[in-house]
């Protein structure tokens, strides 16, 4: 006998059980010492949880003592989230203490340099990250190597006069040249 697909009512009725379930296979995986194990649930569940349910996902985050995993799950929120809502991602690393702002910021910088170095360097200046480290030159650089006419269009942009733009300039001539 064939049964049949559950209602959408049926659907959302069982999502927050399946919601909280999806939050203690994080949670499992957080304080496992299988990094196979947290890497699935990473690329699997959390994507699933920070669509369904991403207060749940920070509410996680909050609960977490210092230390390694609480760190690996604030990057890796930080990544994913930044690529999928960037303005409920800068909300969350707003919220943060300075320490995993700037962590957070720096992770989410990375993530979306590899799809959009414009937004990756208006997130960084946002923070006041990547300037004192080299990183945001360095993604000038690669970006201008890849993308040559992208990187002039967006730094003819930028304000003229200030030292960044120059340097920045300067980084996109020698992503050029190479």
């Amino acid at each position: 006998m064939m049964s049949s697909a559950p209602s959408a009512k049926e659907i959302a009725f069982a999502a927050p059980e399946r919601n909280r379930q999806l939050a203690l296979a994080i949670e499992r995986a957080l304080v496992s010492r299988d990094s196979q194990y947290l890497e699935t649930v990473f690329n699997f569940v959390l994507p699933e949880l920070l669509r369904e349910e991403p207060e749940r996902v920070v509410a996680m985050f909050a609960q977490q003592e210092p230390g390694e995993s609480r760190n690996a799950l604030r990057d890796e929120v930080a990544r994913q989230w930044i690529m999928k809502d960037r303005d409920a991602a800068i909300e969350w690393m707003s919220s943060l203490e300075q320490a995993d702002r700037t962590a957070s910021v720096t992770i989410a910088t990375r993530a979306l340099a590899a799809i959009n170095p414009a937004q990756a360097i208006t997130l960084a200046d946002q923070f006041g990250v990547g300037s004192d480290d080299g990183s945001l030159e360095h993604i000038v650089q690669i970006w201008a190597a890849e993308k040559p006419a992208e990187a002039v269009r967006w730094i003819e942009g930028q304000p003229p006069g200030e030292p960044r733009t120059a340097q920045l300039r300067a980084r996109i001539e020698h992503g050029r040249s190479r």
